[in-house]
């Protein structure tokens, strides 16, 4: 839990980067120390970003040239591994990843980014932890592999980092393995912040004058921090929760119409007589929201669960008859474009950096659409998660084009002193900073009826 949430200070106005594009290899190496420490449990915002952003801007040309010479002296080959749940309970997210980092590889590879060809050799730890346990082992131990990206199996990286890994690991899971392990040197993480996402998710909801909410779930790991998380930022923000419910990752639709029921049939608690005749009131304050009065119910559902349980709540939701609005947290959105559920209109969902090609008018936003346009192109969809991998597969591809050697040890230097404005937006790593995604790059999106915007 973060120590001290009411003096979180809100990055939404904050403007992180001038935007050079990853296609031009837009990444710098700093050694600045971090300004966000998750040591020991303490936690304070990164800031100052847009200075170290520019200078990122700055070296970009240089990087460029870096790129360049070594794919037109170089024909050898370097290998990323990766671990990813293909099969099982998490095949969905697993498939996204896997897809997105093939996509980004072959990028890579057609436009000489990374100096040697890079290969990408993918494991499926079938979405269970033995056999992910296995596959970090097998990839640990294979002498080509200078990197492993990650997902499906956070307790196997908690084990890992605490005894053998000794290769440079980026983790896509939303679970912060780096809470329970934050001394590791070799581990890095890409992915949903549940503090970040609550921030982002309350301050909206402040904005469109919610008071009181509802809130379904999962009793994972990170739909725990959600929880937690969320209650500071929503306490803040003078926003109540007035109810939860709670249901388990692998919830069935017995579960989740139980859930959804329990919502429509919330009602605040009866008032006292002191309530109802109360001859000396409290005199309203200026700008303070009335308090709610019994009959007003819920002024929204929020959504913190995966996409798949996402949309089956918003469906059993609207069929008890709730036409309000919906809040969801980043993980609970999938697809951005058709086929979009019309049970989430209207609804806000959290999101990170997206694209809009009518207005890609930064070489940032360019090279966001034109990573949309790929995996559109490719897939027929465009999955938010897949961003990650994409970012992930840049970040490795940077170490290795930067480093003089793509040791391992090298790789991980690199990763380590890296800054750059990516698909999902700002990725800054430093020595005491390894979760990369930085709060500035969360923005919203709103439901319409054909996609998300």
């Amino acid at each position: 839990m973060r120590s001290n949430p009411t003096n979180r200070t809100r990055m939404s106005n904050e403007s992180p980067s001038d935007g050079t594009p990853m296609s031009n290899q837009r990444l710098t190496s700093n050694a600045r120390p971090s300004d966000r420490s998750r040591g020991g449990g303490s936690l304070t915002r990164r800031l100052g970003l847009t200075a170290r952003a520019a200078t990122a801007a700055a070296a970009a040309a240089s990087l460029v040239a870096v790129g360049g010479c070594a794919a037109g002296a170089s024909a050898t080959t370097v290998v990323i591994g990766a671990d990813l749940p293909l099969t099982g309970a998490h095949a969905h997210i697993g498939e996204v990843y896997a897809q997105a980092l093939q996509l980004r590889i072959d990028q890579i590879n057609q436009r000489q980014i990374a100096g040697h060809h890079v290969e990408l050799r993918v494991l499926d730890n079938r979405s269970d932890h033995t056999v992910a346990t296995d596959n970090l082992t097998a990839l640990t131990a294979d002498p080509d592999i200078v990197a492993v990206i990650t997902a499906g199996c956070v307790p196997c990286l908690v084990d890992a980092s605490q005894h053998d890994l000794a290769v440079p690991t980026i983790s896509l899971d939303t679970e912060d393995v780096l809470a329970a392990t934050p001394q590791t040197r070799w581990l890095f993480r890409l992915g949903p912040d549940a503090g970040d996402n609550a921030d982002k998710l309350s301050q909206t909801m402040a904005d469109h004058g919610i008071h009181t909410v509802a809130l379904v779930h999962t009793t994972d790991l990170y739909g725990l921090a959600g929880d937690r998380e969320l209650h500071d930022a929503t306490t803040r923000d003078h926003i109540d929760i007035v109810t939860r419910e709670r249901i388990p990752p692998d919830a069935n639709n017995d579960q989740i119409q139980a859930a959804a029921e329990a919502i429509a049939t919330w009602q605040p608690p009866p008032q006292t007589p002191e309530q109802f005749h109360n001859p000396f009131p409290n005199p309203q304050v200026a700008g303070q929201p009335d308090e709610p009065s019994a009959g007003d119910g819920l002024d929204a559902v929020v959504i913190w669960t995966g996409p798949d349980h996402a949309a089956a709540l918003a469906t059993a939701r609207r069929e008890t008859g709730y036409t309000g609005h919906l809040y969801l947290d980043l993980t609970a959105v999938d697809q951005l474009i058709s086929p979009h559920n019309p049970v989430f209109t209207p609804a806000t969902a959290v999101a990170t950096a997206t694209i809009n090609p009518d207005i890609a008018t930064t070489p940032a936003a360019r090279h966001r659409a034109d990573w949309f346009a790929t995996y559109l192109s490719a897939t027929g969809h465009y999955h938010l998660a897949s961003g990650f991998a994409a970012d992930a597969a840049d970040l490795i591809t940077h170490a290795i084009a930067t480093a003089d050697q793509p040791t391992r040890q090298a790789v991980r230097d690199r990763i380590e002193t890296t800054t750059f404005d990516g698909t999902t937006g700002i990725v800054r790593f430093t020595p005491d900073q390894h979760s990369g995604l930085h709060p500035a790059s969360l923005t919203t999106l709103t439901a319409t009826e054909q996609q998300w915007r």
